[in-house]
């Protein structure tokens, strides 16, 4: 089977992986493969710990000298720690940062993910005045007026907040971090409208993550139009607002690489595409899903974006044809555009994920759909496809994990093409008019995949199916 990895630093990467492999092998798979470095050759990266019973003016001149001529200091919660125990650990670790902070002037990257730190830890910080990437994502975080305390780094280019439980608007004193290139605030309870916060004033931004707050996003994206570097932009699940139409006329002086804005509508946003897309020449993952975007298919985003790899425009109201023939988009490998009310299919050949589930196309299905010699996850269901699929002529492959030709009007002998697939965990061929007999290969299937999860016919097949299997040993 394979996964796609998107990295931060906007690098797709693809590994074959086992069902039984472990998230630190996974993890090891990865960093070879971004990297190039063996597992065994990977660094193991230790924490600094302050111990509870170790007296922190005792340990300061220690990690001064184990980090002599270094500018990272990774800080975790000891394991050992009992629940109780916390607090205590916490509030002798901040009084320890600020000991540590005026010893460990020319620090530049502190992480300090996954701790149960509260907003007092913001005031131990603004002595590391050399500071350039901090990470407090996943403590407690509430937000108070202490946070101010973190505008006091003047020299940050990297601030991540994000899941913790910080409420409000962003701080205006933001607006000072005129080197911040990478801010993620993403999973808090920040509200208020991007507009009339800092992040307009903030043009060195390169990336930005807003997803899972309450934040009115202009769709316009008028907050952003000076922002040249911006490369990343996150907002799933806040709330677009619309504004004047000559704020959608503007051209914004960014290329995007990565934008989402998934779930982001309210009930009464039925409009068309945002139009500052027009301007995007450089898009590779684009998601709109699970809006309320109306008009005609966006074809001109494949055609502007020949680099494109993954779009996502489902549970919209887009209209039209699927047109993909005149695109070279070569690095193509997602599409998804279920839960629409598209018409029309055009030929493709490089995908690997493709989802037209629950539209309204019709008519034999095109050969090219199968064809691809690169297409795994094929989800046509829900459609008013019609015609015989069972002499295709689909490639010789290796995998197809997900065939969904479900609830179209399908006929004919059921297909035999997917017997070579060596990974096949969702086959769902119900809902259609197949007829005849269970053929033969059916049954090399159902001996090969012991794992197959889901193998879905109409009832009347399905009794010829289970009747059959009791042939077969399947423990």
């Amino acid at each position: 089977m394979q996964i796609f990895v998107r990295t931060l630093r906007l690098k797709t990467i693809t590994l074959d992986v086992e069902s039984w492999e472990t998230i630190e092998e996974l993890k090891a798979k990865l960093y070879e493969k971004d990297l190039g470095i063996r597992p065994e050759n990977q660094p193991q990266y230790t924490a600094v710990t302050l111990l509870l019973n170790t007296p922190i003016s005792q340990v300061t001149s220690n990690v001064e000298e184990i980090l002599s001529g270094s500018h990272f200091l990774g800080l975790n919660q000891p394991s050992t720690i009992c629940p109780q125990h916390k607090c205590l650990w916490c509030k002798k670790f901040q009084e320890g940062l600020n000991v540590l902070s005026s010893r460990l002037k020319k620090l530049e990257n502190l992480y300090l993910r996954g701790n149960p730190f509260n907003d007092g830890i913001f005031s131990s910080l603004t002595g590391f005045s050399s500071l350039k990437s901090l990470d407090l994502s996943y403590n407690i975080l509430t937000g108070s007026a202490s946070i101010n305390g973190l505008c006091e780094l003047k020299n940050l280019e990297q601030l991540v907040l994000a899941g913790n439980n910080l409420h409000g608007s962003l701080p205006d004193c933001f607006r000072n971090l005129s080197s911040l290139q990478l801010l993620d605030v993403s999973r808090n309870q920040f509200s208020g409208n991007i507009a009339s916060g800092p992040l307009p004033n903030i043009i060195s931004l390169e990336f930005i993550s807003l997803s899972n707050n309450h934040f009115n996003v202009p769709i316009s994206m008028k907050p952003f139009m000076n922002h040249s570097s911006l490369r990343f932009f996150s907002g799933d699940n806040s709330r677009l607002v619309t504004e004047p139409m000559s704020f959608h006329e503007l051209t914004p002086k960014f290329q995007l690489l990565f934008f989402s804005m998934s779930n982001s509508s309210s009930e009464d946003l039925n409009v068309e595409t945002p139009n500052f897309l027009h301007y995007q020449h450089d898009l590779r993952v684009l998601d709109l899903s699970h809006n309320n975007f109306i008009g005609i298919f966006p074809s001109w985003l494949l055609k502007n974006n020949t680099r494109l790899e993954q779009i996502y425009l489902s549970e919209n109201s887009f209209v039209g044809a699927l047109q993909l023939q005149d695109h070279p988009n070569p690095d193509m490998t997602t599409i998804d555009i279920s839960d629409n009310n598209m018409h029309e299919l055009e030929q493709f050949t490089t995908l690997t994920f493709l989802k037209l589930s629950n539209n309204n196309l019709g008519g034999q299905l095109p050969a090219s759909v199968v064809n691809s010699s690169r297409l795994n996850f094929l989800y046509l269901s829900d459609n008013n496809f019609r015609g015989q699929i069972s002499d295709f002529p689909f490639p010789t492959r290796t995998m197809w994990p997900v065939l969904d030709f479900s609830n179209n009007q399908f006929s004919g002998m059921l297909p035999r093409w997917f017997v070579n697939s060596t990974q096949l965990f969702t086959l769902d061929l119900s809902k259609n008019h197949f007829n005849g007999p269970i053929p033969e290969e059916f049954w090399k299937v159902s001996r090969k995949h012991r794992w197959i999860s889901d193998f879905i016919l109409d009832q009347s097949l399905s009794q010829k199916l289970i009747m059959n299997l009791a042939k077969f040993d399947l423990s």
